[in-house]
């Protein structure tokens, strides 16, 4: 499936399992390698604390850590999902070196959102019954609408304010389309993690109750289990690179499809320019859609490329850089040359009443046949 091309949500969310398989191993990477990280500000946190008090700025410092490794680890995972569905070799240490700024950007985006939603939640609370239902309808609107801003800070290099806009820009026309994309998203793991539990409490004790216990499980039934939870972190998964996948398709069709905001104002102050000798341009207002009605008549008014035939100076160079070989040289005489025929007015009449005579004689004797049946006319070199 090509990205860059308009993609159904059928094709995208098929599609997702493929990349879900190409990103698996570098999102553990990813995940292993920021427990990692975490560990070591832990630790220290572990030891200082059976140690002697710990103070509680140390506490909020390893908080505020853990949470800005959460949020980069979400931006180089999305940077992760980008390279493998757009198949670039961006490496898993390339996607944490460059979600550094990204990850700052989206702390600023998030605190913007949710300072607005908050102010905006306390104040729909004031109006009883209606103000909480319109403060949750509208959370469904402008949580849709607004649903591409990390995308765009992690993928496409956007500020705090500029993400808002082009997440607003990008979902414009679409708020039924995303939010079918975003349903099906949340809805299937939760009909799969609704299946699993069913089964397990229920379909399994029911139907293999003489070799099920859950407090004396056997090898196979803990690998099954294990088959179940995998695929269940598989569909998640999939389903977040489902909405990335949607992501990444809208992109592409609006930078292809439309105008930027910035070109399309930097095209309307141009001043257009009058087609004539003067100018060689189209006329105003023609833009890509002229056609040859636009322009009935159209000229050359003077040569674009000129030849010199007399260039001493190319003369010179391939003399330098072209040495003929003897056997090569081929001198031509008087005989090798092709007789230079030239027809004019005369011989043509000449020809003609050759043709005539010819044609008069075959009537007469129609079974005679000879050198007389073709015309010819003399010719010299």
């Amino acid at each position: 499936m090509e990205i860059r091309e308009k993609q159904s949500l059928f094709s995208l969310f098929a599609a997702s399992f493929s990349v879900a398989n190409r990103a698996g191993m570098a999102l553990a990477v990813s995940i292993i390698s920021m427990l990692l990280i975490l560990a070591i500000p832990l630790a220290i946190v572990v030891f200082f604390s059976l140690r002697t008090n710990v103070p509680q700025f140390l506490y909020l410092i390893f908080a505020f850590f853990a949470l800005f490794c959460f949020v980069w680890l979400q931006m180089a995972c999305l940077r992760i999902i980008a390279a493998k569905a757009e198949k670039n070799n961006e490496s898993v240490s390339e996607a944490f070196t460059n979600t550094v700024v990204p990850t700052v950007y989206a702390f600023i985006y998030q605190l913007i959102i949710n300072i607005t939603f908050g102010v905006a939640g306390v104040l729909a609370n004031l109006i009883p019954i209606l103000g909480p239902l319109c403060c949750m309808l509208a959370s469904i609107y402008f949580g849709i609408r607004l649903m591409f801003g990390p995308f765009s800070i992690a993928l496409r290099g956007q500020g705090p304010i500029s993400a808002i806009t082009y997440s607003w820009q990008l979902t414009s026309g679409r708020f039924f389309y995303l939010l079918g994309a975003g349903l099906l998203a949340a809805v299937i793991p939760m009909l799969l993690a609704g299946l699993i539990a069913y089964g397990v409490i229920v379909g399994i004790p029911l139907y293999f109750a003489d070799s099920f216990s859950l407090a004396n499980l056997s090898m196979g039934w803990i690998i099954t289990f294990a088959v179940l939870g995998f695929f269940y972190l598989l569909c998640c998964l999939a389903m977040f690179i489902f909405i990335v996948l949607v992501f990444l398709n809208l992109d592409y069709g609006y930078n292809r499809d439309t105008f930027t905001p910035v070109a399309q104002e930097q095209l309307n102050q141009q001043t257009p320019q009058v087609f004539g000798p003067e100018n060689n341009v189209l006329p105003p207002g023609a833009g890509n859609t002229v056609t040859v009605k636009d322009v009935p008549q159209v000229r050359v008014l003077q040569a674009s490329v000129r030849t010199d035939p007399d260039n001493s100076e190319l003369h010179q160079h391939l003399e330098k850089v072209y040495q003929p070989k003897p056997e090569d040289i081929v001198e031509y005489t008087e005989e090798d040359r092709m007789p230079t025929i030239l027809f004019d007015d005369d011989m043509a009449k000449q020809l003609e009443e050759q043709r005539a005579a010819w044609q008069a004689k075959k009537n007469e004797h129609p079974h005679q046949k000879g050198d007389d049946d073709i015309s010819s006319i003399k010719m010299s070199k």
